[in-house]
């Protein structure tokens, strides 16, 4: 999107800046969206963690882990 925007401008010889986001320090984290936004990134990061653990090791993979297990 953003690589579009630059390319109209140009071509219509408009000057254009790119500034990034700055986020400042005194955000309020208990804000209620970014705290169900944390929250649901939280959730599905263990559930991901608790799909991945179930799932049975593939055989090259067990292979890896069998070799790490007896080097160390």
């Amino acid at each position: 999107m953003k690589r579009v925007l630059i390319r109209r401008l140009a071509r219509y010889g408009e000057s254009y800046s790119y500034a990034p986001l700055e986020i400042p320090d005194n955000v309020d984290i208990e804000d209620p969206v970014v705290k169900r936004r944390k929250e649901r990134r939280e959730r599905e990061r263990e559930r991901k963690e608790a799909i991945r653990a179930a799932k049975p090791l593939s055989k090259v993979h067990r292979k890896y882990v069998d070799i790490a297990e007896k080097s160390t």
